[in-house]
């Protein structure tokens, strides 16, 4: 049912924004690509099992889907990684190489980050990447274990959503030899059941007239989701006035989340969460933002 009242009220803040600006000021706004659904896991990195002469590596096709610099890429692991056959029950150092590339599979960007014999699991970070991206286009990020095949046979198991989450791509994997055959674009193959636990976050550069009308001091602000009602993605803007912890995720009506999409630090300024690969129940929903500076809500319809 349509609300005629919000019509001036659109037309009010449009008005309040041009009226607002002497220029069309630049500025970035946080941008953040998603799939954090964790329901299955696959192997991942060397294998040391009598026959299994492999290493193992995982990687995901993802839509950009707004101008963007993307900053940093993150996968979600399972576990330490340690030998499979005989482990020694402690995790081992290992690299893990990203390796980003274009839709066609040519690496444009190659990253190293180095996990201690400490880490057990979770969500592992490349910073610095600094990548342009346009919107629309496909990018796919893969990542394998350096020297898993001979020196470094250590495995984990790596996130991933089993029910095709993520409806802009899909997981890839490959079987290789060498560190040189992973950059290798040939043999990586699809696997359309799956989508793995990645995040992607980026800033796009806005002008004011493209965003959110300036907030009051102390205030948060929580914008209608888009679209509205919901067939399986959505996109949530929220503007902070100053940097702070930030949780925003969806609950059901009888108050049981069904979705937790941000729980981190943001700076001030406009940010855009989508919420994708959406499967639950038709019916409403309530987004909730929770910061230290206030509580906002709205109710969002899904339509399956």
């Amino acid at each position: 049912m349509h609300n005629r009242n919000r019509i001036p009220f659109t037309i009010a803040v449009l008005c309040a924004v041009l009226f607002s600006l002497a220029a069309q000021d630049l500025h970035a706004q946080v941008h953040i690509i998603r799939q954090d659904t964790i329901s299955a896991w696959s192997w991942f990195g060397g294998d040391d099992r009598p026959n299994f002469d492999r290493s193992v590596g995982s990687g995901q096709r993802i839509l950009i889907d707004a101008d963007m610099t993307i900053g940093s890429f993150s996968l979600h692991f399972n576990d330490k990684f340690d030998y499979s056959q005989n482990p020694d029950g402690h995790g081992h150092e290992v690299t893990l190489r990203l390796q980003v590339r274009d839709s066609s599979g040519t690496v444009i960007k190659s990253d190293d980050t180095v996990l201690p014999d400490s880490f057990e699991g979770g969500w592992v970070l490349w910073n610095g990447l600094k990548l342009e991206a346009s919107e629309g286009t496909s990018m796919v990020f893969t990542v394998f274990l350096v020297g898993g095949y001979d020196s470094n046979k250590y495995t984990s198991s790596i996130s991933a959503s089993a029910t095709d989450q993520y409806p802009h791509g899909t997981m890839v994997g490959k079987y290789a030899k060498s560190d040189e055959g992973f950059a290798d674009w040939a043999d990586w193959t699809e696997n359309t059941t799956r989508d793995l636990a990645f995040l992607v976050r980026g800033t796009r550069t806005v002008t004011s007239i493209d965003a959110t009308p300036a907030l009051p001091q102390d205030g948060i602000q929580l914008l209608q989701n888009y679209p509205n009602p919901v067939h399986g993605h959505t996109r949530i803007a929220f503007a902070l006035p100053q940097s702070t912890d930030v949780t925003l995720a969806v609950f059901n009506l009888l108050g049981e989340r069904v979705a937790l999409l941000t729980d981190e630090t943001l700076p001030q300024g406009v940010h855009h969460v989508d919420w994708a690969g959406i499967d639950v129940p038709s019916g409403s929903y309530r987004i909730l933002l929770q910061t230290p500076l206030g509580t906002a809500s709205r109710l969002l319809n899904v339509l399956r």
